[in-house]
């Protein structure tokens, strides 16, 4: 399942506390905060040991505090922090209270800035986001929909964020089956990112990424294969191995290699992204998750069936766990184990009923449900 790239209207390094805020965090270190002990809480559990966003969290968490304590819920500042700890709080996994604070901040913006704001459209575009990523894919629909209309008319069609929330817009599509209209937007905004960021801008190589990634979909996999490639050698040079974003690109060029039937080259892929997401997010991360997951149906495929099993049975686990029941990525983990299965010798009743839930969850014409369909069909 190829991993796509969101994109964010403010990320957190473009906003720094105002240094009276500084001064007052700084004054209160060491000591509980009420108003932030759960989201505390959660970080020092899911943290990994080398996870080097932690004492970043902690750091923007005395900051939100400070600012409530200081300016109140609805100031702008109070509301760029907020904004700042829900996008580490996705980034982590954490995507519930990321949820509740993308929420809070979008309605404080709303009434106090108006629906066609500058910082109320990046809401609306990070909430969008992550309801995706939650899985509430018609009310994520709903709010990038107006993201783009709103970006559009009051920004244009070229500004970056025009373009982010294009991208964004487009991924969803893409996740729903609705391929054709994905890619007219995916080319629209690469060709305009191109133009006005460059070749080499983190946006444009998220563009190529998501963009390769639908082309696989679409069965043009040398053209897919070009594109990833090109956008995993800038990653690498701009960004660094570890990053995320190369990663995401590396293991969506594993994938497209595994399709192609090149299962070495992909096993190396797949294994490298799995290893670098451990150490850098965490066992429990989504992410990590779906890189167990595709390792898995690699060996799988490879006809190691006791390797796969292992891999699956700690994906399922941790998305069930992290992620929920219904959720894309434990579905599609519960059907790469069911298929493991299936060839260990069980019957088809485990994934015939994982289909079924897939067709509840996510429709019967979702690219996964059908996917596993197929599947299930070939085995009679």
């Amino acid at each position: 399942m190829p991993a796509f790239v969101l994109l964010f209207l403010q990320p957190p390094s473009s906003w720094q506390p105002p240094p009276r805020l500084v001064i007052a965090t700084a004054s209160r270190a060491g000591q509980p905060v009420a108003t932030s002990a759960r989201l505390v809480n959660n970080v020092l559990k899911t943290g990994s040991a080398n996870d080097s966003s932690v004492p970043e969290m902690m750091e923007y968490l005395e900051v939100l505090s400070a600012c409530r304590e200081a300016l109140g819920s609805q100031h702008p500042d109070t509301l760029a922090a907020m904004n700042n700890v829900a996008r580490l709080l996705q980034e982590r996994g954490d995507l519930s209270n990321a949820r509740e604070l993308f929420s809070e901040v979008l309605a404080a913006r709303r009434e106090t800035l108006g629906d066609r704001h500058h910082s109320t459209l990046g809401s609306i575009n990070n909430l969008g986001s992550l309801l995706h990523a939650a899985g509430d894919l018609d009310r994520a629909e709903m709010l990038l929909r107006e993201a783009v209309a709103a970006c559009r008319e009051t920004l244009g069609n070229e500004h970056a964020d025009t373009l982010t929330t294009l991208n964004n817009l487009a991924r969803l599509l893409q996740e729903r089956g609705n391929l054709d209209s994905a890619e007219e937007l995916y080319r629209a905004a690469l060709v305009a990112m191109r133009t006005t960021l460059g070749g080499r801008h983190p946006h444009t190589l998220s563009l190529m990424n998501n963009l390769g990634g639908l082309l696989q979909a679409q069965g043009s996999f040398d053209a897919a294969e070009a594109l990833l490639r090109e956008a995993l050698a800038a990653r690498r040079e701009v960004l660094g191995d570890r990053h995320a974003d190369t990663l995401n690109t590396m293991g969506n060029l594993g994938d497209l290699l595994q399709a192609k039937g090149s299962l070495e080259m992909a096993r190396a892929l797949l294994g490298e992204v799995l290893a670098a997401r451990r150490e850098t997010a965490g066992s429990r991360h989504p992410s990590t998750l779906v890189s167990m997951g595709n390792l898995g149906d690699l060996l799988r495929e490879q006809g190691e069936l006791e390797g796969a099993e292992r891999y699956l049975r700690a994906a399922v686990a941790g998305a069930r766990a992290v992620l929920g029941d219904d959720h894309q990525i434990t579905l599609v983990s519960e059907a790469k184990a069911a298929r493991v299965a299936l060839e260990a010798g069980a019957g088809a009743e485990r994934l015939r009923a994982v289909v079924t839930r897939m067709e509840v969850a996510l429709g019967a014409e979702h690219p996964q449900t059908v996917k596993y369909r197929r599947a299930l069909d070939s085995r009679g």
